[in-house]
């Protein structure tokens, strides 16, 4: 244990120390700030006459209510956690290829494994921080703007359906660690993490078998879907963890017995 609590210690310090945590909270709230403004704005339809893309954005929202809310709060923990998620796993991986530290985390006398599993904590508790702080302070906004329809029984089944969708994304988390071990960088993660936001996005809207792609079970499950019937299964959610299963495999072997150097 005195191993691992060392490698957590040194991964919470770099975390917090650098730009890339204070970069995603600001992130995090100016998203949120936005919804607030469209919200407001589809309340406000007048506001919307002077710009024809403010207009066209007001008209995807449709109403100004809560359940409305919380639906595009669904789709936008969807889309924004698989792609902050896994900026922040590859820049927690990554960066020590570009700052070229890889030689003194492995001076440490802590096992590759605990670095990798410390790696994953302040990963997971770094994705919760910028959910949570997505979803207070666009409830914030809600509340401000006065959203119509408010009901407790649909903020508690939101909150369960938002928060699944965030462990979803966390879940397929560490096929973005694993890539940014084996590419020896920052590349080939946010060319992967594009690259699968493109292809689920489109994928869910064409294919019944969409539902079996791990990365576009947390859009099926948000409702980012046009075609009926398109709904996630048990084998959904098998496919989705194997995979989480299978980057973590692969992280753990690559930092314990790949070459580093």
């Amino acid at each position: 244990m005195k191993e691992f609590a060392m490698a957590l210690s040194t991964e919470i310090t770099k975390a917090v120390k650098s730009k890339v945590f204070t970069g995603t909270i600001i992130f995090s709230v100016f998203v949120a700030l936005m919804i607030g403004v469209l919200f407001y704005i589809v309340k406000n339809p007048e506001m919307a006459q002077a710009s024809a893309i403010i207009r066209a954005k007001a008209t995807i929202i449709g109403n100004a209510d809560w359940k409305t809310f919380f639906n595009i709060m669904n789709l936008m923990i969807a889309v924004i956690g698989m792609f902050s998620f896994g900026f922040i796993m590859s820049w927690i991986f990554g960066r020590e290829y570009a700052d070229k530290t890889l030689k003194d985390i492995i001076a440490l006398p802590v096992s590759g494994h605990f670095i990798v599993i410390a790696k994953y904590v302040v990963n997971f508790f770094w994705s919760l921080i910028i959910s949570f702080l997505l979803l207070i302070v666009s409830l914030v906004m809600g509340y401000i703007i006065g959203l119509e329809n408010w009901s407790s029984s649909y903020l508690i089944t939101n909150l369960g359906r938002y928060f699944i969708i965030v462990l979803m994304n966390i879940v397929l988390c560490p096929v973005i660690s694993f890539l940014a071990s084996w590419g020896r960088g920052y590349i080939l993660p946010l060319g992967f993490i594009f690259l699968t936001i493109l292809v689920s996005s489109f994928a869910i809207n064409i294919s019944e078998n969409a539902r079996y792609i791990p990365w576009a079970v947390p859009l099926l499950y948000a409702g980012a879907v046009l075609k009926e019937g398109m709904d996630i299964n048990t084998a959904s959610l098998i496919v989705m963890i194997i995979t989480g299963m299978a980057g973590f495999a692969g992280t753990i072997y690559w930092w314990r017995y790949a070459d580093q150097y």
